[in-house]
């Protein structure tokens, strides 16, 4: 559905709240646990993100709210900004989060001209979709989409638009490896419960 590639996968999760927060510890993973890290959003993303962000150790302050425009969707030349200013300032660009369908208005970020800055940057891309997402599966949006397909992450909510009558998020990304490497740790006592191959298991 994404069009991610066959190295892709993921997991169920209890929200889309907890699919944001394996998303960010998979890009802080990915990028080695940088010292100063950042984390760039639209002023319209999710608060699960900014509590995420906490949760995983990085302070308020490094987390920069990205101006959207009349449409509510981020102001791509206002991102590329700051970003040039942060690293000048020396810090760490983590992790851009777009919005595949804000919460609040529905507004869908330009994802390809996202996707686009964050490979330029080399810093990790993820997409909130938990709300708007599955509407990819419409074949008169799916074009408002585009650039999703170049996402390293991106969270999805079933309960919401594939009407799951309890709450239950899904997070996929590019390479689900790095899930297993974030997560795994096998003790002796759980040998018996190795997973199989592919499988990804808190």
């Amino acid at each position: 559905w994404l069009d991610f590639p066959e190295t892709g996968g993921g997991l169920l999760t209890s929200g889309g709240s907890a699919a944001n927060l394996g998303a960010l510890l998979a890009a802080r993973e990915w990028a080695g646990n940088p010292v100063n890290p950042v984390i760039y959003m639209s002023d319209q993303g999710h608060s699960s993100l900014d509590r995420a962000a906490r949760i995983i150790g990085i302070p308020p302050e490094n987390l920069r709210k990205i101006p959207s425009d009349e449409s509510f969707r981020l102001d791509i030349d206002c991102l590329k900004k700051v970003l040039e200013n942060d690293r000048a300032a020396g810090m760490d660009p983590l992790c851009i989060c777009g919005n595949g369908g804000a919460t609040n208005t529905g507004a869908i970020d330009p994802l390809e001209a996202m996707a686009a800055v964050a490979a330029q940057e080399q810093v990790w891309f993820h997409i909130d979709a938990a709300y708007g997402g599955f509407a990819v599966l419409a074949p008169r949006e799916k074009e408002a989409f585009r650039g999703m397909e170049a996402a390293d992450s991106v969270t999805l909510d079933p309960h919401k638009w594939f009407f799951q009558p309890y709450e239950t998020g899904c997070l996929l990304l590019r390479d689900r490896r790095l899930l297993w490497e974030c997560f795994h740790i096998m003790p002796e006592y759980l040998k018996d419960a190795t997973p199989e191959e592919g499988e990804v298991n808190f």
